[in-house]
C-alpha cells in the first residue's frame, strides 16, 4: 500500500515558494509606500514653487489679503484662487489633495522659536504650507529629514499631531499616528 502525503522535499519546496511570495509583497508594499512619499513631497515643493511664481509675477503672495500686502499669506480660499486665476494650478480641489488619503493642502502662516535648532529662541514670522491631521507622523519625519533636521519642533519642517504650528518633539513617537505638517517655505 502506498502512502499518500507530501514527502519533505515537496513540503520544503512548498514553503520556499511561500516565503518567495511574502517577500514579495512585503516589498512591494514598502515600494508603494516610498512611492506615495516621494509624491508627497513633490507636491509640497510644487506648491511653494507656484507660490513663488505668484510672487514674482504679482509682487505679493497669493492669499496675502492685507492692503498694503505685508508679505504674509491670511487667507487661504483666496490664495489657492489667485493661484488658479493666474494659471499656476488648473484644479484647485485636485491641487489641495495630497497622495495620502484624507490629507489636504493648506496656506497660512505663524510665529516659531527654534528655526536655528534648540538653542535658538527667536521668533520668527513666516508664511507656510501645512496638511490636515490625517498625515502619518513617519511621513512627516522623512519630509523633515529630507529638508531640515528631522526633529519637529525646530528648523522649517514642523509637525505635530495637536495642530501646533511650531510643531512637537518626538523622539519616541509613534510612526503611524496622524498629525500636522507645516513648512515654512520662505524663510
Amino acid at each position: 500500500m502506498k502512502n499518500k502525503g507530501f514527502t519533505l522535499i515537496e513540503l520544503a519546496v512548498v514553503l520556499v515558494i511561500i516565503g518567495i511570495l511574502m517577500g514579495a509583497i512585503l516589498r512591494g508594499q514598502e515600494l508603494i509606500k516610498n512611492a506615495k512619499e516621494k509624491k508627497f513631497f513633490t507636491q509640497l515643493e510644487y506648491l511653494a514653487q507656484v507660490q513663488f511664481t505668484y510672487l514674482q509675477r504679482m509682487g505679493e503672495y497669493a492669499g496675502d489679503t492685507d492692503s498694503p500686502p505685508d508679505g504674509f499669506i491670511d487667507d487661504d480660499t483666496t490664495a489657492w484662487t489667485e493661484l488658479n486665476q493666474q494659471h499656476l494650478i488648473i484644479d484647485i480641489n485636485k491641487a489641495k489633495q495630497s497622495s495620502f488619503p484624507g490629507v489636504t493642502f493648506s496656506f497660512g502662516n505663524g510665529w516659531c522659536q527654534r528655526f536655528g535648532g534648540d538653542t535658538d529662541t527667536n521668533s520668527l514670522h513666516g508664511n507656510y504650507i501645512a496638511t490636515t491631521s490625517s498625515l502619518p507622523q513617519w511621513v512627516a519625519r522623512t519630509i523633515d529629514e529630507r529638508i531640515d533636521d528631522g526633529h519637529g519642533h525646530t528648523g522649517y519642517v514642523r509637525w505635530s499631531t495637536s495642530g501646533n504650528a511650531c510643531g512637537q518633539d518626538y523622539n519616541n513617537a509613534n510612526a503611524n499616528a496622524l498629525g500636522n505638517l507645516y513648512w515654512f517655505f520662505d524663510l
